[in-house]
């Protein structure tokens, strides 16, 4: 049987932030050593957008801006969402003042919070989740709720984990 073809994942996030910058790069390790996500720079099958201060401030804002026209053109949704509780809030000003397209995408998408890894070893696996997810609706389209906005794995500890296929299926709802 074939190994199956890694899911390729770009992230956009604010780099101006040290803080942010170190989030990313927990998530990234997070997956790091799993041969199902590989994040990469260029042309990718999911996009990953870590929503924290500033990250709707050019260049993100004309990052994500692009994927959601491009998306629309091709009626296919690659967007997943995180956000830190710390530094982003829904109605912030940054949010108002968006163009109504990425205005109507954060509405129309299930955000899933960001959670680092806990001191028990237990790590959030929403950012896997999130990166490999096959359920976005394309842009303009309501995603339907979720049960849960998170999903607690042990992502860090053993990077061979995989959802049970009852969890994937309500991920994908």
């Amino acid at each position: 049987m074939a190994a199956e073809k890694p899911i390729r994942v770009f992230l956009i996030y604010c780099k101006q932030s040290a803080i942010v910058a170190q989030i990313a790069s927990k998530i990234t390790g997070a997956v790091s050593g799993n041969d199902r996500i590989v994040f990469t720079q260029d042309e990718a099958d999911r996009v990953l957008v870590l929503l924290t201060a500033n990250v709707l401030t050019p260049p993100t804002l004309q990052m994500l801006e692009a994927v959601i026209k491009q998306d629309k053109k091709a009626e296919h949704g690659r967007l997943a969402f995180l956000y830190d509780e710390a530094s982003w809030a829904f109605n912030c000003a940054e949010k108002k003042a968006s163009s109504d397209a990425v205005q109507s995408t954060l509405e129309n998408h299930e955000i899933l919070t960001y959670r680092p890894k806990s001191e028990g070893g237990a790590a959030t696996a929403t950012a896997a989740e999130a990166a490999s997810s096959d359920a976005a609706p394309p842009p303009g389209e309501a995603e339907p709720e979720a049960e849960s906005q998170t999903v607690q794995a042990q992502m860090a500890a053993d990077p061979s984990f995989t959802l049970p296929p009852e969890a994937r299926r309500r991920l994908r709802r």
